[in-house]
């Protein structure tokens, strides 16, 4: 039992880190994603959506929220 109970737990955690769940910008809509890394972050979003705004026009927080829809939703991964 306690081995079942362990191995759900561990199918929980890895599912957490590989699997996202974003919002369409267009239509609305929550669709469910592979990540191509892992990361806790689970529900993605657009702070800028469809509009014009740069990133630099976003508070501290949807900046961050912007980078992580780059990355892992649009595919827009900005070298360093």
């Amino acid at each position: 039992m306690k081995k079942k109970i362990f191995l759900l737990i561990l199918v929980l955690v890895i599912s957490r880190f590989f699997l996202g769940i974003y919002k369409n910008d267009e239509f609305g809509g929550n669709h469910l994603f592979i990540k191509h890394r892992p990361t806790w972050h689970w529900y993605f979003y657009s702070p800028a959506g469809l509009s014009d705004k740069s990133i630099e026009n976003l508070s501290p927080e949807d900046q961050i929220e912007q980078q992580y829809w780059d990355e892992f939703v649009s595919g827009k991964v900005e070298l360093e």
